[in-house]
């Protein structure tokens, strides 16, 4: 009796690790994560260390990197997918990442307005905290009449708008993409609303805090390029909420943090981040540029509640650098590339690097931001980025599926909210995004057909998304789509029906009646999957189809229950 019972069991089990995963219930919605996050206590805080970034993470792991074939069989293979992902590919909502443009309606406002609850500094004097005088580009940490905290950057003298607009703009296009950016303004005040604290502190040049004097203060307001009536432009970024516990590693988890379960180089949030980091040629994507705060749960425990992960200080982003327009290399190579390095080795220095013929923008405002010469296979931070490292073209597929929801008017919206005084800075950045997002999305929809987003009107109408006819790559007039519906009865999948389609849905009505016949004589196995592929100008598409999976209810609708893109 007890071996008929462990055979049972045996076979059971068996059965159940055959069942495809996109066939076990609950079925995941399209977006939306439904576990809720645990309470815990604040982690420690991390402290982030620029110089050993650079050093060993920009100079010798690259280098490790480039002589170990595992770490290039790994990323050729796809070995280490990405685990933060739904049946549908997509990433759910978490404290990493919510999704916005494309997974819900977003106006033109929105994009505009961003992260933003409110409208900058509260009227009144400015209480400096803190300052930074070392460098070309000063910056306080202030406290407004409100009690609201601050951190106030300016633009590089010789540059009016060049950093500000650019962290403002970053900030717009990365909320609508689905990211926790802080709230930034661009803000344009008196310098006599600025008051020195009592307690007022900023740094000496061996990194020791000292008190921020008037005479220091009067040095670094020097320095700003001021109006006739003494008003100077800034961008003001708003302390985010909680309580900061210092960046996010770029590999591994928060041992302390009982929510970080998932390495972060293997979360696809952060794989496809680098698509649009290089749409906005955000060049500094450095551990430092992150940061994790502890947020309180309303009507939990005191002392109880998640973090939140955040992506922080674009200044560096669109044509911009610290302290100038970037320099002509970055966004082309590693600020030490070993690549490049050997390659130019091996042509003796012959061979002409291709970045080298960028024009620079005549705009001092805009600096050096183009769309000719910019190749998505070939973009590069300032220095290595583990989870850019293992992004597959399933991460950037993700990535492109929702820039190809950026359309022209979205991206002016966004750019609108750097208020540039000269409208032609607005339509160069404006254009340079436009020609940037394309390149982007040819380069992620090269091998994968770019159908998704599949749901269900009216019972049996089957809707899917051509993201290349979204974002106007293709002509939606030119489409066609083939089809086939493929029953899984036990382990003979067969084909109950096929058909074409002109535009984006598939009618399954005419072979609804023959599904149902089957679900009602007792074969109640009501998983079906639709493989599409396209036909282009009455070209077939070579990038292979796309599988969606159904499941047909008791009400006799089908429920899309998950997708997997086949290559050719």
């Amino acid at each position: 009796m007890t071996r008929k019972v462990l055979a049972s069991c045996l076979c059971m089990a068996l059965t159940a690790c055959s069942i495809p995963s996109w066939q076990k219930a609950p079925h995941d919605t399209l977006y939306q994560h439904a576990a809720p996050e645990r309470l815990h206590r604040i982690p420690k805080e991390l402290e982030a260390s620029n110089w050993w970034e650079a050093l060993y993470g920009g100079s010798f792991e690259q280098l490790g990197k480039l002589a170990n074939p595992g770490f290039h069989a790994r990323r050729a293979l796809d070995l280490e997918p990405a685990l933060d992902v739904n049946a549908f590919g997509k990433v759910p909502d978490s404290s990493w990442f919510e999704n916005r443009l494309g997974a819900r309606p977003l106006r033109a406002s929105d994009v505009m307005r961003g992260p933003n609850g409110g409208d900058g500094p509260a009227p009144g004097p400015l209480i400096i905290k803190k300052g930074k005088t070392e460098g070309v580009t000063p910056g306080l940490m202030l406290e407004d009449s409100a009690g609201v905290g601050w951190v106030v950057k300016f633009d590089p003298p010789a540059y009016p708008e060049l950093t500000s607009a650019a962290e403002v703009i970053s900030t717009r296009l990365l909320y609508a993409a689905g990211y926790h950016v802080p709230e930034n303004y661009v803000v344009s005040f008196k310098l006599d609303r600025l008051e020195l604290g009592s307690d007022a502190k900023t740094e000496d040049r061996y990194g020791r805090k000292v008190p921020f004097t008037p005479a220091q203060l009067n040095v670094t307001l020097s320095q700003l390029n001021t109006t006739a009536d003494g008003r100077v432009r800034a961008m003001f970024s708003k302390y985010l909420p909680g309580r900061p516990i210092g960046p996010f590693p770029l590999r591994g988890v928060r041992l302390d943090d009982p929510n970080d379960k998932i390495p972060h180089e293997l979360r696809r949030s952060l794989r496809g981040l680098w698509v649009f980091y290089a749409w906005i040629n955000n060049t500094d994507a450095k551990l430092a540029n992150s940061l994790d705060v502890f947020l309180e749960d309303e009507g939990a425990r005191r002392g109880l509640g998640h973090v939140r992960h955040y992506l922080l200080d674009f200044g560096t982003s669109l044509g911009a650098a610290a302290t100038g327009p970037k320099p002509m290399v970055w966004g082309y190579e590693y600020a030490v590339d070993w690549e490049r390095v050997f390659g130019r080795l091996l042509t003796l220095g012959i061979a002409y690097p291709y970045w080298a013929t960028a024009r620079r923008s005549p705009l001092r405002s805009v600096g050096q931001f183009e769309s000719e010469v910019f190749d998505p296979a070939k973009w590069r931070p300032l220095y290595p980025n583990e989870p850019f490292d293992c992004a597959d073209e399933l991460d950037t597929f993700w990535g492109a599926s929702i820039l190809s929801h950026f359309d022209a008017v979205t991206v002016a919206s966004a750019v609108a909210a750097g208020e540039y005084s000269d409208p032609l800075s607005s339509a160069w950045v404006t254009y340079t995004l436009m020609e940037r997002r394309d390149k982007l999305l040819r380069h992620a929809f090269e091998n994968l057909l770019p159908i998704d987003n599949p749901r269900v009107e009216r019972k049996t109408d089957l809707m899917f998304e051509d993201l290349e006819v979204t974002a106007g790559l293709a002509r939606a007039e030119a489409a066609s789509y083939r089809w086939r519906l493929i029953w899984h009865h036990g382990n003979e999948p067969r084909a109950v029906a096929a058909g074409r389609a002109r535009g984006a849905r598939v009618r399954l009505g005419p072979a609804h009646r023959m599904l149902r016949r089957l679900f009602d004589a007792g074969d109640h196995e009501p998983f079906f999957t639709l493989r599409l592929s396209r036909a282009q100008d009455s070209k077939i598409d070579e990038r292979g189809s796309v599988d969606i999976h159904l499941r047909l209810l008791g009400d006799g609708s089908f429920l899309p229950v998950g997708l997997v893109r086949v290559r050719k």
